[in-house]
């Protein structure tokens, strides 16, 4: 049996790194007021010199989903926030005029 995507609204922006921001929705001002999005800092291991990136941590337990900048953060209809990579964001979504 074939099935098709259905439709699906969603509000979402493209992360640029910073780990505060007046810019940013406000439902994503209150994930990280209510500690469910985290920006921990990441290092490459295999690179003794690597500088530490800023990444995004959201959710909890099994359900933690990582973002890094340039991602697309995404707050749908049930409420539930979510990454996705740029590519595959742009190949999914389109702008809602």
């Amino acid at each position: 049996m074939k099935y098709h995507r259905k439709p699906l609204e969603l509000d979402a922006f493209q992360w640029t790194g910073e780990t505060e921001s007046s810019e940013w929705p406000d439902w994503f001002s209150n994930a990280v007021t209510e500690g469910k999005v985290l920006f921990p800092q990441l290092v490459k291991t295999e690179e003794p010199d690597a500088q530490p990136e800023t990444c995004m941590m959201i959710g909890e337990g099994q359900n933690v989903r990582i973002g890094l900048v340039s991602y697309f953060i995404l707050y749908d209809e049930l409420g539930h926030i979510s990454v996705c990579k740029p590519d595959v964001f742009n190949l999914n979504f389109s702008a809602v005029h």
